[in-house]
């Protein structure tokens, strides 16, 4: 960026809460599978996939590629969350997995509105859709809610084969 500006800060801080977003939820979502699951493997390898082309648009998320950030960025997050509720953890595990799903759900139009808008409208919808998912993962995390069953660290290696 040659001239820095707020408009820049601002695109630049929806870009990196949204690529945050992504890697921690794909690194949480790793801890609680038996990697070594063929499974596991490929909903991994989507995931990289589709988060390659999702950062590859980062340079134009904010002009000719913004559709391309915005459906990588909703494929990884809502498949993903879809995929791990398919697998049948406990219900502790299986409600966070619905919440953060709501909340993706919640953001989704902001991130697709902002494709059919000029530069800076695309960044106040993005701005928006990133608040959304940001509170959302404070929300759909907070350590005061309550627990049920077993705590995540024994959920370790629970992922059922989702073929017969």
């Amino acid at each position: 960026m040659e001239h820095p500006s707020w408009v820049g800060a601002g695109e630049t801080l929806v870009l990196l809460l949204g690529v945050y977003k992504v890697w921690v939820y794909t690194t949480w979502v790793a801890t609680l599978l038996d990697t070594a699951c063929l499974e596991a493997q490929w909903m991994l390898l989507i995931v990289m996939l589709f988060a390659l082309s999702m950062n590859a648009s980062i340079g134009a998320a904010f002009g000719a590629f913004g559709w391309l950030f915005a459906e990588s960025y909703l494929l990884i997050q809502l498949g993903r969350g879809a995929w791990m509720l398919a697998v049948g953890f406990d219900r502790t595990t299986q409600s966070l997995f619905v919440r953060t799903l709501i909340w993706g759900c919640m953001s989704a139009p902001f991130w697709i509105s902002g494709v059919f808008f000029d530069h800076e409208v695309r960044l106040m919808f993005r701005g928006v859709a990133a608040a959304i998912d940001l509170v959302g993962h404070m929300l759909a995390h907070h350590p005061g809610l309550p627990r049920e069953g077993r705590p995540p660290t024994d959920l370790c290696h629970q992922l059922q084969p989702l073929t017969g």
